[in-house]
């Protein structure tokens, strides 16, 4: 049995249909950066399982990868609590409109689960998708800096060090061009002192 299989039978027949219907999302279909190959494999509800990991406050993550999304799927199935899956529904219909259909690195596999993780990070806040798009457009386009931090971590295997120092980089950095309080990370609860 595959990884996805495993995650399947312990996520539950609710929240497996829950995470099927958000495979189906326009940002999911037509934005998310994904071979063939790999919605075959299933990592795209392999990317959507990471976020949530990620932005449970009930859940301690060890790393992103296929066995603690395993872990993850049990803890989903065990609590019956859909939270965390309407909130990823949110957190696509904002990111559906930050982005335009086309390619873009921060729509790859690798970075979905951390931008996803900052649009959450942004809604809590009521930051307006146009910010959310402006500190994008100035991120990517920044070689040093913030950027370059950011894409040194994603070079780096994920344990949940670098797990987090990836999310403090994108949120300190957004939170500077958002005008948030530096301090203020409500929804980070996982983040640890590095």
């Amino acid at each position: 049995m595959s990884a996805q299989q495993k995650t399947k039978a312990f996520i539950g027949v609710d929240a497996a249909k829950s995470l099927a219907a958000l495979t189906k999302h326009d940002f999911m279909q037509n934005k998310l950066i994904l071979t063939e190959t790999q919605r075959k494999k299933a990592d795209d509800e392999q990317v959507l399982m990471q976020f949530m990991m990620l932005v449970d406050e009930d859940y301690s993550f060890k790393n992103l990868q296929a066995q603690d999304i395993a872990f993850f799927a049990k803890s989903l199935k065990e609590k019956s609590d859909t939270t965390v899956l309407t909130q990823a529904e949110w957190v696509l219909d904002y990111l559906d409109k930050v982005y335009d259909k086309g390619a873009d690195f921060m729509l790859k596999k690798k970075n979905i689960p951390f931008i996803a993780y900052l649009a959450n990070h942004a809604i809590n806040k009521n930051i307006d998708v146009e910010v959310f798009k402006a500190w994008h457009e100035q991120f990517k386009s920044l070689p040093s800096g913030a950027f370059s931090l950011y894409m040194e971590q994603s070079k780096k295997p994920m344990s949940k060090k670098s797990i987090n120092e990836r999310i403090e980089i994108l949120t300190k950095d957004f939170n500077k061009f958002a005008g948030i309080a530096d301090d203020v990370v409500e929804d980070s609860t996982q983040l640890e002192a590095i």
